[in-house]
């Protein structure tokens, strides 16, 4: 997925002064002076194409907060990127996907949510069959939050209509009723 659409929704970001920053916090300066801490780091790499993906989720997330209108048209290009999986760390990606969705969701309008259930259905499935534990931790939740917002008996119908292949895999996590 290219993500130069959420590059220019980052830009718009920044003038909005909605970019979370993360630090090692207040134990820099006392580590400093034991030859600690984030100040004293001689080690860097260049940023993976991926976590770049990785932070547009979380600034996605940020933004839906006073934005949900605008968020909602990046929801298709949220399905999508969870969608590619040639990568090494993939499983981390979708892990934050799934965490990161069901506050997006509960933020934009049911009908936004369900317009791009087909292309999310299989790649959760994916991740709640897979054997990487805390993306499969993550996708169940997701799909709880799913259900609860747009009805269970509504997503078991939308999987059985767009995969139904997949349809005993998220019974097993649902329920079947």
């Amino acid at each position: 997925v290219c993500v130069c659409d959420v590059i220019l929704l980052m830009r718009v970001c920044c003038c909005c002064c909605l970019v979370q920053m993360y630090s090692c916090g207040s134990l820099a300066p006392k580590l400093k002076k034991r030859g600690g801490g984030c100040m004293n780091c001689a080690y860097s790499r260049d940023q993976q194409p991926w976590e770049k993906s990785d932070g547009c989720v979380y600034l996605l997330t940020a933004l839906s907060e006073k934005y949900p209108e605008t968020v909602a048209k990046y929801l298709p290009s949220l399905a999508q990127l969870s969608t590619i999986r040639q990568f090494k760390h993939h499983y981390n990606m979708l892990e934050n996907i799934w965490k990161q969705l069901p506050v997006i969701m509960t933020r934009v309008k049911k009908k936004e949510v369900k317009a791009v259930l087909e292309e999310l259905i299989p790649s959760l499935a994916y991740s709640l069959r897979g054997d990487h534990q805390l993306s499969r931790v993550a996708a169940e939740s997701c799909t709880h939050a799913l259900a609860s917002l747009i009805g269970r008996n509504i997503l078991k119908g939308r999987v059985d209509m767009y995969t139904p292949e997949h349809l005993s895999i998220f019974e097993a996590v649902i329920g079947e009723s």
